[in-house]
């Protein structure tokens, strides 16, 4: 029963005008209703006064029941204003509560973020905070460090973005992202027109619209846009301005003019992926050597053969076979350069051939005229045991592995690393077969006298001499001068980044 009947119910009882089905209603209300009760004899209370007043008056009188002490009347309704008070202080209470913890971040409305698996940030918050969140939120001046993975970030207003490492971004106001670097998706709802983006380059004002941002530490920046306008504006020296809408993209140059280039579209991701973004080669009769998967890089790789290689049964599908004598694949794609993190896997399978002293080039990619500018994964022999074992090379710069791979099984081999380097000076990297870490053991050329060398990695695909991504071969520019694999590679899977022990076991036994 809501209060409104009720009220109108026991005043009509009063007026001995509930119907039986009424009063019965009322009595059942009453029984189960301490506080119904109570407002009942609190009623009646107020009407025995009314009553009394009248008979005082001359006035004739209504036939009730014993009449209740004034004294006693104002003591109850006391009370029940004490009661109401105490509630209504209690609620106010809990309502302060509630909302000096949804403004508690500096009366800022955060951003919140998430991220997908095998993601690696920092965060960090304006030191005038007095207490930190432990939730993965961004407040005014807080800034966050992806090194390798995606995030999807949720503005207050409703605007979206996913962003891929490696990015630096620092939140300036509830609407402002500035973005050092990064690539970056941002889709902006209606009534949330108004958001802007900064870049060292660039200033974007969203129009109500979907557009993509990339922020490079050595380049210059560009805003692609994918649905309806956004104004631009250069911030060096001639500082040009524009408009731009859906299918028009812009790269600021040196001096600050906006030079047009063709919409990329496919360089954002608008989903946050599942793992870390990969390139995948499966080798099957359906894609062949095409490349698949999640990392924006795919939709442009194109693979050239060579001297006709083979797909052969694999450890799923169809596997690459390649016979040692020229049989390779070359890619476009340039690959990861500097040190960014990364991991390459897949399926091999090699016959014993004591003849060989070297199986060639799995993968790899970079300049490998310099001492560390490149970046490879071959099965070579090791002299002291005489096994075929994995080897990571990223220049003058070698690590091995331990397990023989030339035993005619089919084998799991990952390669990974940080990008950084280890206390002992080496590169952080890890050598995997089957599932289990290879105990590794470090190597420089010695032979190399009269060029800088050091053990850092720092893959180059600009030079004139780097190549790019070649699957079964050395990485000469010359193809007369490569080197070729033999044997069978399937499920060729390069990782953006990093992967821990648990996670490569994952792979192994997905």
């Amino acid at each position: 029963m809501n209060p409104d009947l009720f009220a109108s119910y026991m005043s009509r009882l009063m007026d001995r005008d509930l119907s039986p089905d009424e009063f019965s209603q009322l009595e059942q209300y009453l029984e189960s209703s301490p506080e119904a009760r109570a407002e009942y004899l609190d009623y009646v209370d107020l009407h025995n006064v009314i009553n009394l007043k009248l008979n005082n008056d001359g006035l004739p009188q209504l036939n009730t029941s014993n009449i209740i002490p004034i004294d006693k009347i104002i003591r109850r309704q006391k009370r029940r204003t004490l009661r109401v008070v105490a509630l209504s202080t209690a609620a106010i209470l809990m309502i302060g509560l509630l909302v000096m913890n949804l403004f508690s971040f500096d009366s800022d409305p955060p951003l919140t973020f998430k991220s997908a698996p095998g993601t690696q940030f920092t965060v960090t918050h304006s030191a005038a905070l007095k207490e930190k969140p432990k939730e993965l939120v961004l407040l005014k001046g807080s800034s966050l460090e992806l090194t390798q993975g995606t995030i999807e970030l949720t503005f207050e207003s409703g605007v979206k973005s996913i962003i891929q490492a490696p990015a630096k971004i620092t939140l300036k106001a509830d609407d402002i992202l500035y973005m050092r670097q990064g690539i970056a998706w941002f889709q902006v709802p209606p009534g949330a027109e108004g958001f802007q983006v900064n870049t060292a380059d660039l200033n974007i004002v969203d129009l109500g619209t979907e557009f993509g941002v990339i922020a490079k530490a050595k380049d210059n920046d560009e805003i692609h846009v994918l649905k309806g306008k956004v104004n631009a504006q250069a911030l060096n020296h001639k500082k040009e301005f524009a408009t731009l809408s859906a299918g028009e993209a812009r790269r600021v140059d040196p001096v600050g003019r906006l030079t047009t280039i063709p919409v990329k579209s496919s360089s954002f991701l608008t989903i946050l992926p599942k793992s870390l973004p990969y390139i995948h080669w499966s080798f099957d009769e359906q894609d062949r050597f095409q490349a698949t998967g999640n990392h924006p890089f795919v939709a442009n790789i194109k693979t050239t053969q060579h001297s006709d290689p083979q797909l052969s049964p694999g450890k799923t599908g169809s596997a690459l076979a390649l016979n040692g004598k020229g049989q390779h694949l070359v890619t476009n794609w340039a690959g990861f350069e500097g040190n960014r993190a990364r991991t390459i896997a897949c399926w091999v399978r090699l016959q014993k051939d004591t003849q060989l002293l070297s199986y060639g080039g799995i993968a790899g990619w970079g300049d490998s005229s310099l001492s560390n500018g490149k970046w490879k994964i071959v099965v070579d022999k090791l002299k002291s045991t005489k096994k075929m074992v994995l080897r990571l090379s990223w220049g003058d710069h070698w690590i091995n592995g331990t397990t023989d791979l030339a035993d005619g099984k089919w084998h799991y081999i990952v390669a990974t690393t940080t990008g950084e380097q280890s206390e002992q000076g080496s590169l952080q990297a890890e050598l995997y077969v089957d599932g289990k870490q290879e105990p590794t053991s470090f190597h420089s050329d010695p032979t190399v006298l009269n060029k800088p060398r050091s053990p850092k990695l720092n893959t180059n695909n600009k030079t004139n001499n780097a190549v790019p991504l070649i699957i079964g071969s050395s990485l000469s520019r010359n193809i007369r001068s490569r080197t070729f694999f033999k044997g069978k590679i399937d499920e060729l899977t390069i990782y953006d980044g990093h992967m821990t022990s648990e996670e490569v076991k994952q792979l192994s036994n997905p």
